[in-house]
């Protein structure tokens, strides 16, 4: 058995992160000083449950990576800070049993960069799937889901595993639709003229839930081997939309006889309405910007 240097950071008391090596960063694109190390690393909001740190494990301890799914030793060691409080110093290798294993080991740039795009999305999104473009073999990386995506398994065929979840769980009103984006050669070369793309759809099981997948290549458009797919529920986010619009709908309502009123996208800096009784407001430029839209507004209504 041989062992690979992978990376190291190093804690305070409270799991904040001090410092970290490339490769650590690379591996880990969430690393930064003072975030919570099982933040940064999983997505987490309290400490990894293997964690060397809160078991008070001693020396070395072997462990089975959940996102790269390979063996990893880590080996927690206690420091002294400068201020005599006690941290502890975290050094990761990699396993490698017999040349397989060897094979998975990340040794080169793009490696390392699928693994840290992989690494960064799984804090946020429930599900994450690595697919290579050349065999269409998927490896899933995080699978929360119980439902529809829980039926796509680690070195299936990409074409048969979406065929299969589009016919058994997509809204039938969008299977084409869906079908479309996620077509094997389609995909690819949608790829190969942009690094990443989104789109929204339903899935039906018990009741109607909404989704969308984020994929995106890994490295560029001419020699990228593999792409991600990354999926998240937005069930919560869509609820949130409805009781939005039903609010500004009953709020647009009960103002239509006002002498002006402006619906502003602070976010995307843009009038999305403009109305009232007054022809004042009609006087306002709907396409401008909201800093043009405030000193217009102030040269109209200064007299």
């Amino acid at each position: 058995m041989n062992t690979h240097s992978s990376g190291y950071y190093s804690i305070d008391k409270d799991y904040n992160i001090l410092s970290y090596n490339d490769t650590a960063k690379q591996l880990y694109p969430n690393l930064q000083p003072g975030v919570k190390c099982y933040k940064a690393l999983m997505g987490l909001n309290s400490p990894c449950p293997p964690c060397p740190v809160a078991l008070g494990i001693q020396g070395p301890k072997t462990y089975l990576d959940p996102i790269r799914h390979i063996y990893e030793t880590v080996d927690a060691v206690e420091t002294v800070q400068p201020d005599g409080s006690r941290g502890h110093a975290l050094v990761f290798s990699t396993v490698a049993e017999g040349e397989s294993l060897s094979k998975s080991i990340p040794t080169g740039e793009n490696s390392l960069r699928l693994l840290g795009a992989i690494n960064l999305l799984a804090s946020d999104y429930m599900s994450v799937y690595g697919v290579n473009r050349e065999t269409g073999k998927i490896s899933v990386y995080r699978s929360r889901f119980t439902d529809a995506f829980a039926d796509i398994k680690d070195n299936a065929d990409y074409k048969l595993s979406f065929n299969f979840l589009i016919q058994k769980y997509i809204h039938p009103d969008e299977r084409s639709y869906v079908s479309r984006h996620l077509n094997y050669e389609t995909l690819l070369e949608r790829l190969s003229q942009e690094a990443s793309f989104k789109f929204h759809f339903r899935v039906v099981t018990d009741t109607v839930h909404y989704y969308y997948l984020l994929i995106a290549r890994n490295g560029n458009a001419d020699d990228y081997r593999d792409f991600v797919i990354a999926v998240a529920c937005e069930d919560n986010d869509v609820t949130a939309r409805k009781i939005y619009e039903n609010q500004l709908h009953s709020l647009l309502a009960s103002i239509t006889h006002a002498a002006g009123y402006f619906h502003l996208d602070l976010t995307d800096d843009k009038i999305l309405k403009i109305g009232g009784t007054s022809a004042l407001a009609y006087k306002i430029d709907a396409d401008a910007s909201i800093d043009h839209f405030i000193a217009e507004t102030a040269v109209l209504y200064r007299y």
